[in-house]
């Protein structure tokens, strides 16, 4: 994948497929949550009824660089963030959790039979605790983003100051791991405890996206604009949690939908340099099978489970361009 982006950056710095091009610098922080839950509302083959939730904080900031292009209708954007290192991210949380017949398991977030849509990051509710955790968390991550935009009316005006309606499509791959530590534990046992474990898991999480919406681009004059999209997500993520206290595996893939939005606005500072000032709101729902190895040999032989990967989060991108051609 990363030599296909690269071929198409090369391509169009070097002007062979689009006619006019911009370099940008790229600044984005991002606010949220991610929230990997695994169980059931009934007993597995062990007995035990209930499941697992883990909250991690998607409070980071990336920075990256790209480039934008465009040739008639078409108008492109490719291009790479990262945190560059592991970045603290805050409080990280870890329940495992016992389900009734008042529990409810809320795994279809996007519902387009039934017209229903729960924005929620959590899928059980009506659980108690037996077991609940609060540690340091610290994540490094980046992404590839690529998306094509094709203008359905002559608007005037070119690149990102294009003005009208268009449809948008893409692409995004996305890689993160998080690394939790300083664990203090609760655990209603008796006697009841609370107190440190020590080291407690890392996470790590692949993503990969693929959009298709509508936005409309309007002009301001001829040195700013507005520019709005709403973008419909089709999500494949796979997952891997390792549990450093019970030496445990757990390997997820998990397919679903989300949506995006974003809010930008465009100005014009001189002849060839461009700000762009934006919001986005990002919301991925996934849901798949969940297959456990480790040292307890229960877990090996154990059927899959459902589990659920939801992310949430919004932010602000700064992105500084000039153009090349």
């Amino acid at each position: 994948m990363r030599k296909f982006l690269t071929a198409i950056l090369l391509t169009a710095v070097s002007g062979q497929a689009f006619g006019e091009s911009q370099l940008f610098l790229d600044y984005q922080p991002n606010r949220g949550e991610h929230v990997f839950e695994l169980g059931s509302r009934f007993p597995d083959i062990t007995g035990y009824s209930g499941g697992s939730r883990l909250t991690y904080p998607r409070d980071f900031n990336m920075a990256g660089l790209g480039i934008s292009a465009g040739n008639g209708p078409f108008f492109m954007q490719l291009g790479f963030r990262t945190t560059g290192r592991y970045v603290d991210t805050g409080t990280a949380r870890d329940e495992d959790f016992n389900t009734n017949y008042r529990s409810r398991e809320q795994g279809a977030k996007i519902d387009l039979r039934r017209g229903e849509f729960h924005d929620n990051v959590n899928t059980f509710s009506g659980t108690q605790n037996w077991a609940d955790a609060k540690a340091r968390s610290s994540m490094s991550g980046y992404e590839y983003h690529f998306s094509l935009r094709m203008y359905l009316t002559d608007g005037t005006g070119g690149g990102w100051l294009r003005k009208g309606f268009y449809l948008i499509s893409g692409a995004r791959y996305t890689y993160f791991k998080y690394i939790v530590y300083d664990v203090i534990q609760f655990v209603d046992s008796r006697p009841l405890y609370l107190g440190p474990i020590g080291a407690g898991l890392t996470f790590s999480n692949r993503l990969i996206e693929i959009p298709l919406g509508i936005g409309y681009n309007l002009g301001l004059g001829e040195r700013n604009s507005i520019d709005a999209s709403f973008q419909a997500v089709a999500a494949d993520a796979y997952s891997r949690d390792y549990h450093f206290q019970r030496g445990i595996n757990f390997l997820t893939e998990s397919q679903g939908g989300g949506f995006l939005i974003n809010l930008d606005w465009i100005l014009r500072l001189q002849d060839k340099y461009f700000l762009k000032l934006g919001f986005y709101s990002h919301h991925i729902y996934t849901r798949g099978a969940i297959h456990t190895t480790g040292l307890n040999y229960v877990y090996n032989f154990s059927p899959p489970q459902r589990a659920y990967l939801n992310t949430k989060e919004a932010g602000i991108h700064i992105q500084i361009a000039r153009a090349l051609f």
